[in-house]
């Protein structure tokens, strides 16, 4: 019984001290298929940044060829992005395990901080607070993906898909971060470079299969995106269509202002804007509809199809209540979403 009793005690010792001597790698490869059940679902994609160029300080445009992605105007791609190399040069050296490489700029967010690590702005602060070794370093969380409207239809830009992307700068307690993907996509991968994305099922919203129906499209700032795909496709066809769009200011805001141009020359676009900083008093999209409720009334007695996109969930809401203004109570707003005559629903 006494040798019983030590030869399991032995064994005990054996299995905490396999445990202990676990690989990171091994650690690794489970938070790697636990991160990685949901995009597993989704068919995954690859796609080339074939080129991009700057719309103003902070937006770029961007073009991937991708023929082999099927998507329709208004339709949303998913970027799985990368993570910064300095920021990933600078964790491996903190840890001393180049192994991780690949781990570290895949599949990890290193702007958050898992729990049972010092508390700090991102990983890497953590990590300079309190170093850890490789191998006791808490479940760090996935790296997510981000969305993006197409801006592009295929029937006019086949093999590519067309993103208008904003760069922009957040701040957590004190410390200044670019947001990732816009960042990566717009200053990081160079030209030629591969990068993994998918289509949602779910769309928010795409044009009319019939084009008799007038359309109006509402948008701010880079929200203007699917409309550019959207009359892409409409300018090939006998359509009525009117574009009403804000920003801060024409000079910056006013992206694709050379296309929309060609569009009403060509008698396919009817344009209104609001720069909200062009003048002392601010003016907003909403504003426009209620100056122009005659024309927009007669275009909703015509049929019209009404589409909302903003880059902020109060923009719709103003927007939906001054359509509900024009209309004479939100009873009206409700009939035209039951009719599929206001999106988003």
């Amino acid at each position: 019984m006494k040798k019983f009793g030590i030869l399991f005690l032995v064994l005990i010792s054996l299995l905490r001290s396999g445990y202990a001597e676990e690989g990171m790698q091994q650690r690794i490869n489970r938070n790697q298929n636990r991160s990685q059940v949901a995009p597993l679902e989704k068919k995954l994609f690859t796609a080339t940044l074939k080129d991009r160029f700057p719309l103003n300080s902070r937006a770029f445009h961007i073009i991937l060829q991708a023929p082999e992605i099927p998507y329709t105007p208004g339709s949303v791609i998913a970027i799985y992005p990368e993570n910064p190399k300095e920021k990933v040069d600078a964790i491996l050296k903190i840890l001393g395990d180049e192994t991780l490489r690949e781990y570290l700029t895949k599949e990890v967010d290193l702007d958050r901080v898992p729990e049972g690590m010092a508390r700090a702005p991102d990983l890497l602060s953590s990590l300079e607070k309190s170093p850890l070794r490789a191998s006791e370093l808490p479940k760090l969380l996935p790296l997510r993906h981000r969305y993006y409207s197409i801006a592009s239809s295929k029937e006019t830009t086949p093999g590519e898909i067309h993103l208008t992307v904003v760069t922009f700068i957040t701040e957590k307690n004190g410390h200044q971060a670019p947001g990732l993907c816009s960042n990566f996509l717009c200053r990081e991968i160079s030209l030629g470079k591969k990068l993994t994305c998918h289509i949602p099922d779910k769309k928010k919203f795409s044009p009319p299969e019939d084009p008799i129906p007038p359309v109006i499209m509402i948008s701010s700032g880079a929200a203007i995106a699917p409309f550019r795909g959207f009359m892409q496709e409409r300018s090939t066809i006998p359509s009525k269509n009117w574009l009403i769009h804000g920003g801060r200011t024409k000079k910056d805001d006013f992206y694709y202002k050379e296309e929309w141009q060609k569009l009403i020359a060509s008698g396919h676009l009817k344009i209104t804007t609001a720069f909200s900083r062009d003048q002392e008093e601010k003016i907003y999209v909403q504003d426009k509809i209620k100056e122009e409720a005659e024309e927009f009334l007669k275009w909703i007695d015509d049929g019209a199809i009404i589409y909302i996109c903003g880059n902020s969930k109060k923009m719709v809401e103003d927007v939906t209540a001054s359509l509900a203004d024009i209309l004479g109570g939100e009873e009206h707003i409700d009939v035209l979403r039951k009719s599929k005559r206001l999106f988003p629903q």
